[in-house]
């Protein structure tokens, strides 16, 4: 899913779908930013370390940090990526 959304035929959808689902799907709003290039915001992520690889995805543990009632924590997070997107290095980090 991943390769045909980030496909560049595929670009002048993407405005449609922001507009669709950032009104009624707030979790499926929240997958297509993971998931569309254009909308993954990779600096929110720290201490990325790839824990599993496979033939279509990778999987990360990271950190990023979650403000609530003005207070700064650190959320454990895992995000799954396709194995050729946000991998820059070989090390796990993306």
């Amino acid at each position: 899913m991943n390769t045909d959304l980030n496909h560049a035929a595929n670009a002048n959808i993407l405005h449609v779908l922001l507009k669709q689902l950032g009104r009624s799907k707030p979790s499926a709003f929240r997958i297509l930013k993971l998931t569309w290039r254009e909308l993954f915001n990779e600096s929110l992520y720290k201490e990325r370390i790839r824990i599993a690889q496979g033939a279509f995805a990778q999987v990360y543990t990271a950190t990023r940090d979650r403000i609530e009632d003005g207070l700064t924590s650190k959320e454990l997070v895992v995000l799954k990526v396709s194995p050729t997107s946000h991998c820059t290095n070989p090390q796990g980090t993306f």
